[in-house]
């Protein structure tokens, strides 16, 4: 029998979801995106054979909503699930929460794994983190994190990406692109475009910084660079799928300075689309980045400098074999490879799960 497998969330701007779901239809799972934050539309819709899937759960109780109530409605949730023979799976994407609140984050983390017949990570070092902090009785598979080969629409011609920034085959484009929050250290990206302006010209590297200010992160000084600097653009905004993959491919790499991560989506969509990498010496980065790589440098932290220097290496490989590397190393991760592991544990819940039968009481939940 398949498993029908109810997400939370149901769907995502971001293309993860999608992709991994459709990796898992060979192994006979339904996704579906009818999640229900309720105990009651577990018990009266739910049974042996469905599976619910966490990810980024503290979106449940985190912002303005109801803290405590929340985490007490997913303790109840988990408890009808249990009642009810379902399974519980919970994917562990990062380390921490990035702006963790406290105990009752921690309190409701470790309730959820604890509850979960299975966890997901996408690191093997992520393994003992998970069983030191949560203690779970469950099994933590690895499940590295897969490409986004296919999915974007095409660039546009690459001459007219260039125009609509102002630019010209002459500059030297790179990017920081995505949500922008305090770990990613931008600031340093902006130190290093002032330094790389001052020594090569403003018409010789030009950085692209583009994406949505998280909440409470400070801006001014990615203002007061794109008021003084030529050679960079400023897009603080939301940018849609077409425009980062059209700054993707002009770009010569993406610049990750970040003081922080466990996992990084951005590197694989940007190796997906021929695009290089700099990035921190951080141990994530250490792992996925070969030495000696076409595909990407890896930096000192918290030094500028070290990434100019990087600018000027990374430009002296040819183009052509920057970008090949870079799709070879995202071919690794294509997700029929990725979900191999997890495909076969879910194949096993099949062989054991009794069919599911309708209930005669089951009532429409809202």
């Amino acid at each position: 029998m398949s498993l029908r497998l109810f997400s939370y969330p149901g769907t995502s701007r971001n293309p993860y979801l999608q992709l991994f779901y459709e990796a898992l239809e060979p192994y006979g799972v339904e996704h579906d995106a009818g999640f229900v934050f309720s105990p009651r539309w577990v018990l009266s819709t739910l049974g042996p054979g469905d599976v619910l899937h966490f990810h980024w759960p503290e979106m449940l109780w985190s912002g303005n909503k109801p803290k405590r109530k929340n985490i007490l409605k997913l303790w109840l949730m988990l408890k009808a699930a249990r009642l009810r023979g379902v399974k519980v799976i919970w994917t562990v994407h990062n380390f921490d929460l990035f702006e963790e609140d406290g105990t009752l984050d921690r309190l409701a983390l470790q309730l959820l794994a604890r509850s979960s017949d299975l966890l997901i990570v996408h690191r093997l070092p992520m393994v003992e983190w998970v069983r030191d902090r949560f203690k779970p009785s469950a099994p933590v598979v690895v499940m590295p994190h897969g490409n986004y080969g296919g999915y974007y629409p095409a660039p546009r011609p690459r001459a007219e990406v260039l125009g609509d920034l102002g630019l010209t085959e002459d500059h030297a484009v790179f990017c920081c692109l995505g949500r922008m929050r305090e770990y990613k250290g931008l600031d340093i990206s902006c130190e290093a475009i002032a330094q790389l302006t001052d020594d090569l010209g403003p018409s010789a590297v030009h950085l692209v910084v583009a994406g949505k200010p998280h909440a409470g992160f400070e801006t001014a000084f990615l203002e007061e660079h794109a008021e003084r600097l030529p050679s960079f653009s400023y897009l603080p905004r939301m940018i849609s799928d077409q425009e980062m993959i059209d700054i993707l491919s002009v770009s010569e790499a993406i610049w990750l300075p970040f003081r922080q991560i466990t996992g990084s989506g951005t590197l694989l969509l940007a190796w997906s689309h021929g695009c290089g990498v700099i990035a921190s010496d951080l141990e994530f980065f250490r792992e996925i980045i070969p030495a000696d790589s076409d595909a990407g440098m890896i930096i000192e932290r918290e030094n500028p400098q070290a990434l100019v220097d990087a600018v000027r290496a990374y430009l002296a490989r040819p183009r052509a074999e920057r970008a090949a590397a870079a799709r070879a190393e995202a071919a690794k991760y294509d997700w029929d490879k990725c979900v191999l592991d997890l495909g076969a544990v879910l194949r096993q819940w099949q062989g054991t799960a009794p069919a599911r039968q309708p209930r005669p009481d089951a009532q429409p939940v809202t």
